[in-house]
């Protein structure tokens, strides 16, 4: 049977079947931003470093601080790039993503047809194009938030690794890295490839990733004072998941249920070492592993997006395994079958997409309520040089006005006064650094140094986060009010 016969049709009509589902896929990531305006609650704390940086504050929270409250330098850069340029950030940041779904698309195109284990074009062109539709990593190209370019980095990597060790691989791996500090585990699973393919360490290009780590480490002590990311430590300080709670979010956010991930991560295992003899699939176990084993054991305070690359990652070998072991073993049913899984595959992309829908416009008025309106209140209400004390960064973007928050992500002396008396309470916190309006969840207790002005509440329920309901105090006694004020922009 040739490959016309195998797929159905001819390589140049998959090949004009893979563009149409590439732009048809990225018109439904526009689509459904346009639709939903949905952003990740941290994505607004990366605006807001855009939004400082086009203000010619440089890459800060606040102007004047210079303290790495978030953790992707690159993408921030990108993002007040974009705002200097006259371009609106939140709009920016959903053209990039999208951007960053289609290279990566390319990429695990390329992969595929570089291992050379699937024959047929079916095949060859249908499997990246099914991860790259699938809802639940789809959604993340308009979040908001650095996700897809850190995936289509982590791609990128990957590929350089196979084509040599020359400048564009340590471009790739240090563009990885200043996008996210966990990138050094991708970083990571490269060099142990190629020490398996070796089979003995290659020094030269160790100490030249070695040098790549120490000009992250420099840049961010010259620019920041601190050698790491200063949320890293935060979350380090506060998180301390076990295993089974980051096995088990992770399973429950993109697989269901814990024996489904348990049966993946098998499947992961055994592609590997049926092909271990493709230095592809070799590379994307090695890089499965790496990934995984970080989420599992390390990683404190896991969110979904944090996962997105493994998922992507594991994709790929996972679904190579599978086509390989179809075309293998079931060769006189082989059209079918693949007209039969790509129906069903129709479905799940269909049903998964309407309730990512649903979801994504309850995220939508969560944020609407609790931080674009209370941001907004204080924007118009407040003097310029107000100081507001919030539990979720995520208001600062809309606020404009000069944030401290709970635990310190933005505000370093109260991580420091928790530390020394965990059982400060939030008034506690807000009297520390002498804030003049307070954003926090309600509380029975009432203060006679503050008032009750607003209540904001929403009632939609939420697959992932929990709905709060916020209120937002001011402060009337001015006995402990600072004689002077910092400026905001």
């Amino acid at each position: 049977m040739n490959q016309a016969e195998r797929g159905g049709t001819g390589e140049n009509g998959w090949r004009l079947f893979f563009v149409a589902v590439l732009v048809v896929g990225a018109a439904l990531r526009a689509w459904l931003y346009l639709a939903t305006h949905w952003s990740v609650g941290d994505a607004l704390i990366c605006f807001r470093f855009g939004d400082q940086f086009a203000a010619g504050h440089g890459l800060v929270y606040n102007p004047g601080q210079r303290l790495s409250s978030n953790t992707t330098a690159l993408y921030t850069l990108l993002l007040g790039l974009g705002g200097s340029a006259g371009i609106s950030i939140p709009l920016f940041a959903r053209v990039l993503g999208i951007v960053c779904d289609v290279a990566t698309l390319l990429m695990m195109q390329h992969l595929v047809k570089t291992a050379g284990c699937l024959r047929s074009p079916a095949l060859r062109y249908g499997l990246p194009l099914a991860i790259y539709l699938f809802p639940l990593l789809a959604m993340y190209a308009v979040s908001g938030m650095e996700t897809p370019l850190y995936v289509a980095l982590t791609f990128f990597l990957l590929v350089r690794t196979l084509k040599g060790q020359d400048w564009l691989y340590y471009l790739a791996a240090a563009l990885v890295l200043f996008c996210r500090p966990d990138g050094v585990i991708a970083i990571a699973a490269t060099g142990a490839y190629l020490t398996l393919q070796a089979r003995k360490i290659p020094w030269r290009v160790a100490l030249l990733l070695a040098a790549i780590g120490l000009a992250y480490a420099l840049a961010n002590y010259l620019y920041y004072g601190s050698v790491f990311p200063y949320s890293v430590k935060l979350k380090a300080f506060f998180y301390h998941n076990t295993r089974y709670e980051n096995f088990h979010f992770i399973a429950t956010r993109f697989f269901r249920r814990d024996w489904v991930l348990a049966v993946w991560l098998v499947l992961a295992a055994v592609t590997a070492i049926r092909l271990r003899r493709t230095p592809v699939v070799v590379l994307l176990g090695v890089t499965t592993a790496a990934l995984f084993c970080y989420l599992i054991f390390v990683a404190p305070g896991l969110r979904s997006y944090y996962v997105v690359s493994a998922v992507y990652v594991s994709s790929l070998l996972v679904g190579m395994g599978v086509c390989s072991w179809l075309e293998t073993n079931l060769a006189k049913v082989f059209l079918p079958a693949t007209i039969a899984g790509a129906a069903a595959y129709v479905a799940v992309v269909v049903v998964g997409g309407r309730i990512v829908f649903v979801e994504l416009q309850n995220a939508r008025a969560e944020e609407k309520v609790t931080k674009e309106d209370v941001g907004l209140w204080l924007k118009e209400n407040t003097p310029e040089n107000a100081r507001v004390f919030v539990t979720a960064l995520e208001v600062g973007y809309y606020a404009h006005r000069y944030m401290l928050d709970s635990p310190g992500l933005a505000t370093p002396e109260v991580l420091n006064a928790i530390k020394a008396n965990p059982r400060l309470d939030l008034f506690d916190q807000a009297n520390l650094v002498k804030a003049d309006y307070l954003v926090i969840p309600v509380v029975d207790r009432t203060r006679a140094d503050y008032r009750l002005l607003q209540v904001y509440a929403c009632t939609n329920k939420l697959s992932e986060f929990e709905n709060m309901t916020y209120g937002l105090y001011q402060r009337v006694s001015t006995s402990d009010s600072p004689t002077r004020r910092t400026d905001n922009q």
